[in-house]
């Protein structure tokens, strides 16, 4: 199967505003970008009012190197895989960069669709991004980092 939005040409900066009116639209009060050194957005990060005055922090990272290798490793496999990404976009971190944005603005969109027919919270579909800006991690990395320990696992 090919990469969500592999064929996209739409920049980043329009489908990072897109995500920003989606979440502004769904209670974000506050929406921040981060950037690496290169002026590339590497994470959007926003804040929604949950109960009593209380606000929690969401972090949305893209995670470019990761796809960037699975972009290398779809140019080089192509029996695996329906759509065709031209070798030319190998190590193209700009291309990187549109589509992994965009499969980031589907998944909100997604979830926001789930939010506004009342099947789930948006606290509960966005936990794992919940954000500790402090030890600047998010709910899932302290999970993780614990082993998942104070989950009701199954052995």
């Amino acid at each position: 199967m090919p990469i969500k939005n592999y064929s996209t040409i739409i920049s980043v900066e329009r489908t990072i505003s897109q995500i920003e009116k989606i979440l502004a639209l769904h209670g974000a009060n506050a929406i921040m970008k981060e950037y690496d050194g290169a002026g590339k957005v590497t994470a959007v990060n926003f804040i929604v009012d949950f109960i009593e005055g209380k606000s929690i922090p969401f972090r949305m990272p893209l995670n470019i190197q990761a796809l960037m290798e699975k972009i290398n490793y779809d140019i080089d496999n192509p029996q695996e895989r329906e759509g065709r990404i031209p070798s030319t976009r190998r190590d193209d971190m700009d291309y990187a960069r549109r589509v992994g944005w965009r499969i980031i603005k589907d998944w909100i969109d997604a979830q926001m669709a789930l939010v506004d027919l009342e099947q789930v919270k948006l606290i509960q579909v966005f936990l794992a991004y919940a954000y500790d800006a402090l030890n600047k991690r998010t709910f899932y990395e302290i999970l993780e980092e614990n082993n998942f320990n104070s989950l009701p696992l199954l052995e």
